[in-house]
């Protein structure tokens, strides 16, 4: 991370991940899937008071498959923004954006169309720690869990595809547990 000035600070980074579908699956065609995956992204955050910070990051992937139907493109754009409640409670707000385009057709689905994706993922979480909640219930928390969050959050996910089965939407949600450990 690179602070730009103290509310503005700058991100990037690159992975290659080699994908090897062979090793965890039975199917002949999971080779047809192996392949690297290079994956350059880079980001900023703004801070816009103490309790705000707004952050927007673009993810450009590259999968080189065995296979052409199998190899894609796709760029990915994020924004989000992470507020402090007070009481170690937050709420963050985060829309996602992709764009996939596969590099050949797929036999499986079509022998002349390309798959082209575009799809799209809202989501709202709300994270407490667990003695907060204890001090509205009037009570404390205490030993092991008095350093417990919880986070519960909602997302929408909607896809549109050129390839009618690869349309998809759905609502989805989560209670996450997180303990915090100090060394």
């Amino acid at each position: 991370m690179l602070g730009l000035s103290p509310a503005l600070s700058a991100r990037g980074g690159f992975e290659v991940l080699n994908h090897s579908y062979s090793k965890n699956s039975k199917s002949p065609f999971a080779k047809q899937r192996n392949g690297t995956l290079f994956s350059p992204w880079a980001g900023v955050s703004y801070r816009l008071d103490r309790d705000n910070t707004v952050s927007a990051d673009l993810h450009f992937n590259r999968k080189d498959a065995r296979r052409n139907w199998h190899s894609y493109k796709e760029l990915e754009a994020r924004i989000a923004n992470f507020t402090l409640l007070g009481q170690g409670q937050y709420l963050l707000a985060e829309a996602r954006f992709w764009s996939y385009r596969a590099d050949a057709a797929n036999p499986l689905y079509s022998l002349t169309t390309r798959r082209k994706d575009f799809r799209v993922k809202g989501r709202l979480a709300y994270g407490v720690p667990i003695v907060t909640v204890a001090k509205w219930l009037g009570t404390s928390a205490e030993g092991p869990i008095g350093d417990v969050n919880v986070q519960i959050s909602g997302a929408y996910f909607h896809q549109n595809s050129n390839i009618p089965n690869f349309d998809v939407s759905n609502f989805t949600g989560d209670v996450i547990f997180t303990k915090r450990f100090k060394f």
